[in-house]
Parts: structure tokens; sequence; C-alpha cells
């Protein structure tokens, strides 16, 4: 997911919701949104990878990482 796709999504949300986060897709454990850290991400498989803070090369993917309170 693109960043101007999630915006769309947010956009359709009330301001005054707290944005929770799942650990999985299957949505076990949830927690609170604490930062937005931006960086490189480097696919392993295509459902996971490593990622490197405020780090830009040409082998990675530029992203950003929602990371939970806890």
């Amino acid at each position: 997911m693109k960043v101007w796709e999630l915006k769309e999504m947010l956009e359709e949300m009330d301001d005054d919701r707290e944005v929770i986060i799942a650990k999985d897709r299957e949505g076990n454990m949830h927690s609170p949104l604490d930062e937005v850290w931006p960086g490189t991400y480097y696919p392993i498989k295509k459902w996971y990878g490593n990622f490197e803070v405020f780090k830009k090369d040409e082998e990675g993917q530029l992203a950003i990482v929602l990371l939970p309170i806890n």
C-alpha cells in the first residue's frame, strides 16, 4: 500500500478516532499507534522483510513503518 492509498482511506474516517494496529493479518492482539518512522524496506519474501530507519539506497524501497506503543 502506498501513502496516498492510506490517506484516501483515512479521509473517510472521523478525525477523533484512535489509531490501533493489529499484530497480524488475522487480527490477533492490538495496540495503539505510537510512532511513524521513515526509512527503507528490504523485502525478503512477499510477506516480510527488513527495515532500516532513516536510510536511503537503491536496493530497498522507501517506506514508512507504523509502530505500536508496546
